[in-house]
């Protein structure tokens, strides 16, 4: 995400180019090179530096302009190349797994939910108060919002609610087996 540091002002000087080899690396079949080069900055202090460029190498001994942020020339590159060997376009292939972890988290936590309510809940009798319709389709059916009411082991009311394309299940009996906490 280097990028980020030269979105703002920058300044450019010249270098020279010190080094230029391929890092084994390629983007798109072309092979990624690492270029050294060596400047010195508008306060006259010394850097030798690389950046990384797809399909070319420089000459060492090469003129080339260099640029930084201002005030930052520890974050310097040669002008048209980054400063890490992938660009930020990376950071796609890094969506999927993302993606995938996310989903874990959240499976893992709701199946830790599920288990403490099996391990620790408590087994009441309900009766069906409400059914609505929801937006959602499963398979074709509508998911619908069943309502509960039942007593706690204490006498206290208490409605609940759960969402099923297969109302069915839910409604072939008077009263349901509900588990709470």
């Amino acid at each position: 995400l280097s990028f980020i540091h030269f979105s703002g002002e920058i300044t450019t000087v010249e270098g020279v180019a010190t080094d230029s080899f391929e890092t084994g690396a390629s983007v798109n079949e072309r092979s990624v090179y690492e270029n050294h080069y060596r400047f010195t900055d508008n306060e006259g202090l010394g850097f030798n530096e690389f950046s990384y460029a797809t399909g070319r190498g420089i000459k060492v001994g090469k003129s080339v302009t260099v640029e930084y942020p201002v005030g930052e020339p520890q974050y310097s590159r040669i002008k048209g190349m980054r400063r890490k060997a992938f660009g930020p376009v990376l950071l796609i292939v890094a969506v999927v797994p993302l993606a995938g972890l996310i989903i874990i988290f959240f499976g893992i936590r709701k199946a830790l939910r599920v288990l403490t309510l099996l391990r620790n809940g408590e087994l009441a009798l309900g009766t069906l108060v409400s059914k609505e319709r929801t937006s959602t389709q499963i398979n074709d059916a509508y998911v619908y919002k069943l309502t509960f009411s039942f007593q706690d082991s204490s006498g206290i009311d208490h409605e609940i609610t759960e969402k099923t394309h297969q109302t069915h299940l839910l409604e072939d009996d008077n009263e349901e087996y509900l588990l709470y906490l």
